[in-house]
Formats: structure tokens, sequence, C-alpha cells
């Protein structure tokens, strides 16, 4: 499961890699994998992307953010993200693939288990606000203050006996 360190070295990668690219087309599965969840069906993804330009990415927590012209494609948990140049060799096997108007790639698939999420404004899922809008401890605004306010909602254990 990619977590956030990864996260932000992929959005880094992503942002240097992604510039302007256009999409051309979204290809949903080849393969159907059981604990790979999208909020839409994935045939859906392109019409929603489709002629879209990527402008820039984020990460939060496990959470990757790939942002094309207000169109955002979340892709959490275990959701291996690659890069291919045009001519590349494509996978056999992929959960989703964006081909870009250069016929460059991003490939995306599943180990274990890993979420995609495509909409346009916002979405609301509580795990992904909770990544997003929470204070994370490599960020300069967790403090010893947040550290002791997490430590103070912490709700004792009754199963254990004093």
């Amino acid at each position: 499961m990619n977590e956030l360190p990864e996260v932000l070295v992929i959005k880094e990668q992503a942002d240097k890699l992604l510039d302007g690219k256009k999409v051309a087309k979204v290809l949903p599965p080849t393969k159907k994998h059981g604990f790979a969840w999208f909020n839409v069906p994935p045939e859906n993804y392109d019409a929603m992307m489709r002629g879209k330009v990527f402008s820039h990415s984020d990460a939060y927590g496990m959470y990757l953010e790939l942002d094309f012209d207000g169109v955002k494609l979340v892709v959490h948990d275990g959701v291996n993200v690659r890069f291919l140049e045009a001519g590349e060799k494509l996978p056999k096997d992929y959960q989703l693939m964006i081909v870009f108007d250069d016929a460059s790639v991003l490939c995306f698939t599943v180990a274990m288990y890993g979420g995609f999420m495509c909409f346009e404004g916002t979405h609301s899922d509580p795990y992904y606000d909770r990544n997003k809008f929470g204070v994370h401890a490599l960020f300069d605004s967790f403090d010893e203050m947040h550290l002791r306010q997490m430590i103070s909602a912490l709700k004792p254990n009754k199963s254990v006996k004093e």
C-alpha cells in the first residue's frame, strides 16, 4: 500500500512527466480485479476525461490526485502507477490506462487492493476527506499541539483493566 512518502514522490514525478499532456482516451480494465474499486463504472472514465489536459497533482496521505482541467482522478491504497513513453511495450493486464495525444501512457494496476475515483468539482468520501483535510506528520503544520489533541481524542481501551 502506498503511504504519504511514496505518494509525494509519485506526485513530483507526475507533475514533471505529465505537464500539459492531453488525454486521447481512457481504457477500462483488461482484467476484472475483485479488489479494485471505482466510484463510477470504469467505462465512464473515458467520457469524463477525454480531451482534458493535465494541470497538476496533489498528494494526501495514501491518495494521489491527478487534475485534468478540473476533472480529478484519484487513486489510493495499492494502486501502482507507471508512465510509459510512446512505443514502450504496454502491459497485457491493467485496471485503467490513460493514453495521451503524444502516445505516452499512464498505466494503473492493482496488486492486492486499491481504488479509483473520477469526478469533477468535489467528491465526498470519509477516508479521502480525512486525508485531504487532515494534518500529516511530515508537514510543518503538524506540531506538538496537534499531537496532544490527537492523543486526548483517543478513547480508552475498555478491555484493559487498570
